[in-house]
């Protein structure tokens, strides 16, 4: 799998920020650009044709934790 481009990262990195803030004062200018930011990294070009690659960025979603 190749490297994530820095636009999609630098994304997912304020997406965490955006959400930590939202989660210790929530607000609807916070709310809005949390959505923006899901909806700017899910539609990136670099998913495109490739299955798994969100649980790979992520640490593999998980592995070993059961439901």
């Amino acid at each position: 799998m190749s490297t994530p481009p820095d636009d999609l990262m630098a994304a997912i990195r304020e997406w965490h920020a955006v959400y930590r803030r939202l989660s210790r004062r929530p607000s609807t200018a916070l709310r809005r650009r949390l959505l923006a930011l899901s909806a700017e990294v899910l539609v990136h070009p670099y998913w495109q044709g490739r299955t798994g690659a969100w649980a790979a960025l992520h640490g593999g979603a998980r592995r070993g934790r059961t439901a």
